[in-house]
């Protein structure tokens, strides 16, 4: 799909039942999508080139895997949900915005790019991840950053939260067992002593531990 003043709307999303979506919006207006089983971006990924347009990619069914970049111009937000899935994030594919809000939704979380916004004058991008049904594992080496300002980094999971690098000049919050289940860690999963959270307040909250005596939880802030 290419545009230039817009791919569907929030009132009127563009409905899909496809295996692989690449979209390009050129100028302005946002980028609305709802696929209604599993889904692939893929190929030159998906993007908002100007007017910080929006990205809303909504799975209803089944995984969504981000093969490819997708990023948002200037404030733009990136909004990533597979109601009834696995979000995979795949090495090396970003998702990103200027100074943009990212907020990813799914089952399960895998956590295998980097996550990157920043500040631009008054518009302070954030960052939230949330596994509603299972774990949140980020790849050793990855990281979620916000730079420039003081982003909020928020990680929520309803069992384990496997982390390697979140960096803001802000507030982080981690929560495993959201549920209250009583059942979720918060764990290193970054090879080495470098620091798995970097911030000002960081606020932590596990149902069965919060690092191990082998791999504590580094950090910096």
């Amino acid at each position: 799909l290419s545009a230039a003043t817009g791919i569907g709307t929030s009132a009127e999303d563009i409905d899909t039942t496809i295996t692989t979506l690449i979209a390009t919006n050129s100028t302005s207006g946002d980028i609305f999508v709802q696929e209604t089983s599993g889904l692939v971006i893929g190929g030159t990924g998906v993007r908002t080139q100007g007017g910080s347009g929006n990205i809303n990619i909504d799975v209803d069914a089944g995984n969504l895997t981000v093969s490819a970049v997708v990023t948002a111009n200037g404030d733009g937000n990136v909004t990533l949900n597979a109601d009834a899935g696995t979000l995979t994030q795949d090495a090396t594919k970003t998702i990103s915005s200027s100074s943009g809000d990212i907020v990813l939704t799914a089952d399960v979380v895998a956590q295998n790019g980097d996550i990157t916004t920043g500040t631009v004058t008054t518009e302070v991008g954030t960052i939230t991840v949330t596994a509603d049904n299972g774990a949140i594992t980020m790849a050793t080496g990855t990281t979620s950053s916000t730079s420039g300002g003081a982003g909020l980094i928020a990680y929520s999971a309803t069992a384990n939260v496997a982390l390697s690098i979140l960096t803001t000049a802000g507030n982080v919050t981690v929560t495993a067992d959201s549920d209250a289940s009583t059942a979720g860690a918060i764990t290193d999963n970054l090879t080495g002593e470098a620091a798995n959270i970097l911030g000002a307040t960081v606020t932590l909250s596990a149902a069965t531990g919060i690092g191990t005596s082998a791999e504590d939880i580094d950090t910096t802030i």
